[in-house]
């Protein structure tokens, strides 16, 4: 496996490529990158490029902006259709613009990721509301908005919607401005009001009740942004609400959007979103539970991370990889169903899921990363998909409760660590096609550190 470290930073027009740990000289690096100076332009032939060099094995580390992540990410993904299951990308080193709003800043952290000598950060600091890092001097928190002595800022964008719509001056003024976003608002700013919830007796079943309650919450409650006919949400006006019903004019859940939003308990979402976005809910502690339509086909990495109080989660049909530490510390979750059309397990999906007692693993299923499971204390039983090749590094590191691992005839390999501190695991069956230290079965290699020091080795018989 080739390690390939690429940073990017389109301030200075540079582009860094280590392959195993050696920078490539600049003329290399042009084999990689062509002529182009922009990510945009040389993102999808260098997959093919870096393909070639590394015999469709390799890793790529990538360290640049965030926006430039979403590029090389949209890139793989295209070139990863036609690819080996032995390539990936990972995040290395993220800046996010968005989070730090501060430009010297964010430049100044690439230089140090270049290794520019004699740089300076300058300060920042963490806003009390959001916690976006914002410059120390600024009395308004471009995130959210919010006065750093706790006050709201007046929401422009807002302030334009409802003039506008009460036909005065300033609203005519922003008509052309805003044509777009209009369309789509118009019909719900029509009632001002917030839409109460109506009192539904109680001996109505659960779910007439929960249909009863499923009015949209009222659009002065978020934040958003229009882009062309689609509206990304992109954070919440009153970070106190418990209960969100988000409006089926929403298309995008944006990165961020729900990060750190530690009242939030539940969150429907309608069948026009299509993407949640990178950590859109990390760090929801309260949040216990969410309806995730089949409309949405990607779920970002981190999205919900360390949301500790979720119990149970149902992935829709439509995922085909759940991404990168997805549901990782998720401590109270008990129940995940994965359909079909998942072909990938990410990195880190399921670590610390302590409370997660089982789960079968679909034959649609070809690739597990590694730490997918780390330190489910809780995991009982395991079924793996009879599609996996390998089980990575600490796949199943720590799950002391298992006792049960159904390894099929598919495995070829299981890297060290795999099933290390599974203590209750006392003997486990492998494919012949599977290798144990000091025996001579045919394939492929297993590490004696893959397994706890007392579970006995059982050869399957062909």
């Amino acid at each position: 496996m080739t390690d390939v470290e690429l940073k990017y930073n389109p301030y200075s027009n540079e582009t860094h490529i280590l392959v195993n740990g050696k920078m490539l000289p600049e003329s290399e690096v042009k084999e990689y990158v062509g002529a182009e100076q922009e990510i945009s332009a040389w993102a999808q032939n260098f997959w093919e490029r870096i393909a070639t060099k590394c015999n469709d094995d390799f890793t790529v580390r990538f360290c640049g902006l965030m926006s430039d992540y979403k590029v090389m990410d949209e890139s793989f993904r295209a070139f990863r259709q036609e690819s080996s299951d032995e390539v990936s990308l990972k995040p290395e080193y993220i800046v996010n613009p968005d989070l730090i709003h501060d430009e010297q800043y964010v430049k100044d952290e690439l230089d140090i990721v270049f290794g520019k000598k004699g740089v300076e950060r300058p300060e920042l600091k963490a806003c009390p509301d959001c916690k976006a890092q914002i410059p120390g001097g600024s009395t308004y928190c471009p995130a959210c908005g919010k006065k750093q002595d706790g006050t709201e800022r007046v929401d422009e964008s807002r302030q334009y919607v409802e003039q506008y719509l009460a036909g005065t001056e300033a609203g005519e003024e922003t008509k052309e401005r805003f044509r777009a976003l209009y369309e789509l608002l118009q019909p719900l700013y029509a009632e001002k009001e917030a839409v109460q919830e109506e009192a539904v007796p109680e001996d109505v079943p659960e779910e007439p009740r929960l249909k009863a309650r499923r009015q949209a919450t009222d659009l002065h409650a978020f934040k958003f942004i229009s882009e062309g006919n689609s509206i990304k949400l992109t954070g919440l006006a009153y970070t106190s609400l418990t209960q969100i019903v988000i409006p089926d004019c929403i298309t995008e859940i944006g990165q961020y959007a729900f990060q750190g939003c530690s009242s939030l308990e539940s969150v429907v979402i309608p069948d026009s979103v299509t993407n949640i976005g990178w950590s859109a809910f990390e760090d929801c502690s309260s949040l216990e539970s969410v309806e995730i339509p089949d409309s949405v086909t990607e779920i970002g990495c981190v999205a919900f991370q360390g949301c500790s109080s979720l119990k149970r989660v149902m992935i829709p049909n439509s995922i085909k990889m759940i991404e990168w530490g997805t549901f990782q510390g998720c401590s109270g979750l008990t129940s995940v169903e994965i359909p079909d059309s998942v072909t990938e397990i990410g990195t880190d999906v399921f670590s610390g899921c302590n409370s997660l007692k089982s789960i079968v693993i679909p034959n649609s299923v070809k690739k597990i990363g590694s730490s997918a499971f780390k330190n489910c204390s809780s995991l009982e039983s395991i079924v793996i998909s009879n599609s996996v090749k390998k089980i990575e590094s600490s796949t199943f590191y720590g799950c002391s409760s298992l006792t049960s691992a159904e390894i099929p005839d598919s495995v070829k390999s299981i890297a060290d660590s795999a099933f290390s501190g599974c203590i209750s695991l006392e003997s486990m069956e492998l494919p012949h096609s599977v290798r144990y230290v000091h025996d001579s079965f045919p394939g492929l290699y297993a590490s004696h550190e893959s397994f706890p020091a007392n579970c006995k080795i059982i050869r399957r018989k062909q």
